[in-house]
Formats: structure tokens, sequence, C-alpha cells
């Protein structure tokens, strides 16, 4: 449902619906005496709704306490979404005023929060629950500063495009979003004044790019490449290049997951969709940058054709490659990619992404990315990027014990490294051969982010979009650089 934004410098006397956001050791403004009365209890209660008579009109107040602002940040604030929701479910409201002249345009936070938070992927129920519908139509924030609290806003709704862009390309399910319609699909961004190339099979068999072929092999819907290019000022220098991993089902190929795993691998392609998400944030917010992405959209499927255990490809780059593993097919998508974007674009700085190996989960879990690279600026930047966004990484060791795993007698290299070894070094490894290593480049595992069996503070479950955040933020800071 779509949501139309206001903006005003005071609040209009018609007000049903308040949503107050307020620090416990400021005083607010206009400080009725509900709120006092709020403030002066001694229970941490963070959301609270009051109805209270205002010129013969029954009114609606939920306050949100954020304690101290000292003890405040971005993160608490955002997360505060989740019991506000609950309220507002109820509200049956068709408008909200969203007042943050106490906490300034920090209390823009909070409102991310709640649209962050209310993304469904539900188009494909025919009924939908009226429990978690959301009945306000019209936002209207009031603050000191209307119009720089409406431009500061603009970069958050561009960034939540973007992770609602991504959400929804991933979450699709493997049959209605097959390689070449999902491709055909991002199209539709050429409005935003994206370039969008589309490089079908006989496209790539020109090319060489046959370790993408060769995962392809085995499934009856072919694959397709997308370049997205972003340029709005038509810059000169070397672009920042973005690389995804968009495998839009992974049954291992005839190395069969287990049942219990295949349901997950429709949500294989999440770095196809970070890449594509973060492009479309920095066009609709008119950022200018110098991005190109690329992505590579596959199946991976068993099949009398399909790529087999000890098969010997040569890759895009010349490289051969060993497939000891179909299953790891992520990195062979990802190596011809990184090929093409390098020989074709020259790019200053190279950030690939994707859901690579449960060894990274089982690293980190499912709080942070794994994160590794060739260059100690460039993870600095996009560790700095990651706790300002929220998005956290953390970098995992990659190095000659890692690239001994990946050694094979009969081709350059092979596509896989050693069980509970630390086989996703090998993986980071494996990519590093296909980077020009004079190029600043980072890999990020974002396999045990990327979807939720659990709801989380800004997500439901299913896919969270992670990735944009981070990526979007990098960008920003590149350009403010």
């Amino acid at each position: 449902m779509k949501i139309n934004f206001n903006y005003k410098k005071t609040m209009p006397k018609e007000a049903i619906l308040c949503l107050k956001p307020i620090y416990d050791d400021e005083i607010p403004v206009e400080q009725p005496e509900i709120i006092k009365n709020t403030m002066q209890q001694k229970q941490k209660q963070n959301v609270r709704e009051i109805v209270y008579e205002s010129e013969n009109i029954s009114r609606r107040m939920i306050i949100v306490r954020f304690g101290n602002k000292p003890d405040s940040s971005q993160k608490k604030r955002e997360e505060s979404a989740s019991k506000v929701l609950e309220k507002l479910y109820e509200s049956n409201e068709d408008i909200l005023y969203f007042d943050i002249r106490d906490l300034g345009n920090d209390g823009l936070d909070l409102l991310f929060g709640l649209l962050a938070k209310n993304y469904r992927f539900d188009k494909y129920r025919t009924e939908k629950s009226d429990e978690t519908k959301l009945s306000i139509q019209t936002i209207t924030i009031v603050s000191d500063n209307p119009e720089k609290t409406k431009t500061l806003f603009a970069q958050k709704q561009a960034e939540l495009e973007g992770i609602f862009y991504a959400r929804d390309l991933t979450s699709e399910p493997p049959n209605c979003l097959p390689p070449v319609a999902y491709a055909e699909k991002i199209k539709e961004l050429e409005s935003l004044g994206i370039s969008v190339e589309i490089l079908n099979r006989e496209k790539m068999e020109k090319l060489g790019m046959t370790a993408i072929l060769a995962v392809a092999k085995g499934s009856s819907s072919p694959p397709a490449v997308v370049i997205l290019q972003y340029n709005p000022e038509n810059k000169t220098s070397k672009p920042i290049a973005l690389v995804g991993k968009g495998v839009c089902f992974d049954s291992g190929g005839l190395c069969l997951k287990a049942v219990e795993r295949q349901f997950d691998m429709k949500w294989d392609k999440a770095g196809a969709g970070v890449v594509v998400g973060v492009i479309k944030a920095m066009a609709t917010e008119k950022i200018p940058v110098n991005v190109v992405g690329i992505i590579g959209l596959v199946e991976n499927m068993p099949d009398g054709a399909a790529a087999k255990p000890g098969d010997v490809i040569k890759t895009m780059s010349g490289k051969t490659v060993e497939i000891v593993n179909t299953d790891a097919e992520g990195r062979l998508v990802l190596a011809d990619c990184l090929q093409y974007i390098q020989k074709n674009f020259h790019p200053e700085i190279l950030i690939d992404l994707g859901t690579l190996t449960v060894e990274t989960i089982a690293s980190l879990g499912c709080r942070y990315a794994g994160a590794y690279g060739n260059n100690r600026k460039l993870l600095n930047e996009l560790k700095e990027a990651g706790e300002q966004s929220g998005e956290e990484i953390w970098e995992l060791p990659m190095g000659e014990y890692y690239a001994r795993q990946i050694q094979s007698s009969v081709a350059d290299i092979k596509n896989v490294g050693e069980d509970f070894c630390g086989e996703n070094g090998a993986a980071a490894e494996f990519l590093k051969c296909f980077v020009d290593q004079t190029i600043p480049w980072v890999h990020l595992d974002i396999a045990g982010v990327s979807w939720t069996k659990e709801d989380l503070p800004l997500a439901n479950k299913g896919v969270t979009g992670f990735g944009v955040r981070i990526l979007y933020k990098y960008l920003i800071n590149n350009v403010l650089r």
C-alpha cells in the first residue's frame, strides 16, 4: 500500500492520531499534562498509548520514550518500530501525525523502522490478514524545519525503495521469476536513468562465459547476465563496480542438496537483488555517483546435460576450473561476472556479494556478513558503513592456507576447498583468482543474513534485503569524500 507524506511546522487542530517520540531528559514541545505524567512514571514503558479529550474531540497519542538522549542511537530508534506498529494496526485511522519536534530529525529513524518492519511479501496471497494491515494512508510529519526534514527523509525513502525492491526480487518463487524473467523485469528501472543491458545465452557463449553456462546446463530455464549502469553526471572517472550472485534456484545440481535445505534455495539470488536494489536507491535519490552493477542469473538443476563432478571448464578469464562439487556453483557465476566487469569497465573499486558458504554462517551466525578482501582501506570503509547503517560485517581470513585447498592436479584451480577447514576462506581465494590485484576488492558473503526464520526488529520472516543499506551508505560516503 502506498503511503503519502506531508510536512508541517505545527500540529493541525484536526489531528486525531499522533505519534510522538520523546527523550526523557528533554522538555517536550507543547508539553501537555499527559506527557508530563507519562515521563514522571518510574516504569520504563517505552511505548504507551494515551486517549484524551481536547477541544471536545477524542484524540489518541502514542508516546515513544527513547530514554536519555546520550543513551539513544539510530539502531535503538529504528528498532522501536515493532511495538508502535502493533498500536497502529489497531488504530483504523487514515492519517497519522508524526510529531518529531522533540527529537529533531533523529525521529525519522523511528519512521524508517516502521516502514521497514511493515513490509510483507504477500502478492500471491488471495486472503490477507487484517491484523497486520496498516490502515494509515497519509503520514504528516510535524517538524521545526519541514523543508530540511523532507530532504532528509527523501534519502531514507530512497533507501527503503532499494531495500523493498531487493526483498521483492529475492522473495519471488522460482517458478514465477526464472532468470530471463528476472532480467526482463529490471528493465523497468530504465525510467530512473539506469542503463540496463541483458546478455542472453548466445551472447554469453560468444564471450566465453563458460562458468555461468556450466551451472545452467542442467536447467530448462536459460541463464541471463544483466549489466546496470548509473552515471547521472557522465563522470569520466572509473566506476565503482558491484557484482551479485543470482542463482534463482539452487538444487545443488548433480551434487543434490538434502530435502530440508532445498526450500531456502529460492533465496539464493539475494546477492543479485542487493546489487539491483542499491543501484535503484542511488538513482531514486539522484546521488551523483558512477556505479556499474552486474548480476549473473541462473538455475542450478540436475539433468542429463548438467555439469558433473570432475568436469573441467575454461572460464571467461582463460583460467581452467575443475568442478569437484556442483553445489559450489555461486563462485562460478561470480567468476565470469568479475571478469566481464573488469574487462569492460576497468573499475576503481570492486565489491561482490553472494549467499556463498555454510561455513560463513557457522563462523558468524546470522548477525554479521563475512568480509574478505585485498585492501585494508576498502575493508575499513565498508566496516564503517556497516556500523553506520546497522548492517555489520566481520572480516574473516584468507591466505595461503586457504589457497592451497583449491589447488587442482588437472586444472588451474578447483571450485571447492576442504570441509571443516575454513572452506569459506577457500571460496574467497577462488574469487581472488579472478580479480586484478591492483583493484581494491571485497567479497561479502551474505549467506547468514539474507533471510530469517524468525521476525527481526526491521524485517519479518523471509528476505531481509541485507546489503542494500551498507552499500547505500558506503556509496554516499564515497561521494562525500
